[in-house]
């Protein structure tokens, strides 16, 4: 009986921690999704202002960001099935 007893507890402080983490990667969504727009802001200044490296290095860049975004949301997504 015990033994259920702990793994019962050792299961509701799994949960707690799964959902105090669900709950923080939705605070922080808006505020990446932002960092993401910035980010992408400034790349476009230095492509209008002809830096050479931004041009060799702007298709890597830009997937980068897409791959962030995308990350960003399907996490999202993910806690948000949690029900939090």
């Amino acid at each position: 009986m015990a033994r259920d007893a702990i793994l019962k507890a050792e299961r509701t402080d799994t949960r707690t921690l799964v959902l105090e983490a669900a709950k923080k990667v939705l605070r922080h969504e808006a505020k990446i999704a932002d960092i993401e727009k910035e980010l992408v802001q400034s790349h476009l200044q230095r492509l209008h202002k002809g830096t050479v490296e931004t041009f060799e290095t702007s298709s890597i860049h830009l997937e980068l960001l897409t791959s962030l975004r995308w990350i960003n949301h399907y996490t999202a997504q993910m806690v948000e099935s949690l029900s939090v």
